[in-house]
């Protein structure tokens, strides 16, 4: 897809039959973070960042939860995260994802996992220099917000 206009991938798989997009989407959750780094140093990272979450919220509601959330947990992990304003884009997509499939009781394990890991990416001295913590926080749903 050379020359082909930023998101067109995720774009075309919302096109596609149901069955077959679930696949391509599962695949591309899969291995969209791991390129994750080298593509913000193409395209705007904040770009990419509403990029990734127009294709999150794509993914019908109850199909590829775990993928999804594993998905969620890598990009914590990506230098994306690290970006104030990147995760001003990307922890309203986490915290409103973990609060539904938490209420619903689907992929626990998964849920705790991406909490965690959101938590001590906030908590590192070298991501919150820029901003307060309390500020990053105010994007957890209320019930989340003590501190």
């Amino acid at each position: 897809m050379s020359g082909s206009p930023p998101g067109t991938l995720l774009y075309s798989c919302s096109l596609r039959k149901s069955s077959e997009s679930t696949q391509i989407k599962g695949a591309a959750l899969k291995y969209i973070p791991t390129i994750v780094n080298d593509v913000k140093l193409v395209f705007d990272p904040k770009e990419l960042s509403k990029l990734f979450t127009e294709f999150i919220l794509k993914v019908p509601q109850g199909r590829l939860v775990k993928q999804k959330l594993d998905c969620l947990i890598d990009i914590v992990h990506s230098d994306l995260f690290t970006h104030h304003d990147c995760r001003e884009i990307l922890l309203p997509l986490m915290t409103e994802q973990l609060k539904s499939h938490l209420e619903k009781q689907e992929e626990l394990r998964a849920c705790c996992q991406l909490l965690s890991d959101i938590m001590e990416v906030l908590y590192r001295k070298d991501v919150v220099r820029n901003t307060t913590l309390q500020h990053d926080v105010l994007h957890f749903p209320p019930g989340y917000r003590k501190i």
